[in-house]
């Protein structure tokens, strides 16, 4: 498996969002993202509580 190196020396298969993704999903959530050029991305997950 190939991992990903980001400018910081942090690394990683690439999974993360995916798995979050499909896990959101089956709950029946949200997830969003907002894109920030020089601070990365930020991502948002939004399940409900009922």
């Amino acid at each position: 498996m190939q991992s990903s190196k980001t400018d910081t020396g942090a690394g990683g298969a690439g999974l993360g969002l995916s798995i979050s993704k499909e896990i959101v999903h089956i709950l029946g959530g949200q997830i969003r993202a907002e894109a920030n050029q020089t601070k990365g991305a930020a991502f948002s997950l939004l399940l409900s509580c009922a």
